[in-house]
């Protein structure tokens, strides 16, 4: 992996961004069902307040789909304050968490798979390689609908692992840690 890859945001069309640099807060990319088909993937992308150009790029992608919701469903888009929009504060809204001070953070999901590429733009196939803490850049659609009130959906359409990063949340210990005692003695461990 290429160590601090950098790429710009980019407006791909009206209501599709590129990020920059984001980190991944959640992720669930590409999970696999009982049935072996893929599931519904789901993000947490959290941008610097200081990235202006990711978070302009998106803010405009979002007045973009507003004025799609406007002619799809009319007057329940008149009302700017009324609309749910998926760009959050961090500080506001994750409260002590330290991974989101002084960040914004936008949700994401799909239920098609997604593109995975590295760096270089070659396919990964491990969607392992994203998890919560890495550095990715993603591809964003924004779209109106009306469910509970008018709002604006944020969809990932592929993503692009720049660097590893120190993991947020939860990290899985070892079996032989989890099942140990430190008093124990380890010969007894599967003992009849």
């Amino acid at each position: 992996m290429a160590k601090n890859a950098i790429i710009k945001a980019k407006l791909l069309s009206d209501t599709k961004v590129r990020t920059g640099k984001v980190r991944l807060g959640f992720a669930n990319i590409n999970p696999k069902g009982e049935d072996g088909k893929i599931d519904k993937t789901n993000i947490t992308a959290i941008i610097d307040k200081d990235d202006d150009e990711t978070l302009s790029l998106i803010d405009s992608a979002i007045e973009a789909a507003i004025e799609v919701g406007k002619e799809k469903f009319g007057k329940q888009f008149d009302n700017r304050k009324r609309i749910h929009t998926p760009l959050h504060d961090g500080d506001e809204e994750k409260d002590g968490n330290e991974a989101y001070v002084d960040k914004m953070y936008i949700n994401a999901s799909s239920k098609d798979p997604i593109g995975m590429v590295g760096p270089d733009k070659v396919k990964i196939s491990d969607p392992g390689e994203f998890y919560s803490g890495a550095y990715v850049s993603v591809a964003l659609n924004f779209a109106p609908y009306v469910y509970n009130g008018p709002g604006i959906g944020c969809y990932i359409a592929n993503i692009m692992k720049l660097e590893d990063g120190e993991r947020i949340g939860f990290t899985r210990a070892s079996a032989y840690d989890d099942f140990s005692d430190d008093d124990d003695d380890d010969s007894d461990f599967l003992a009849d």
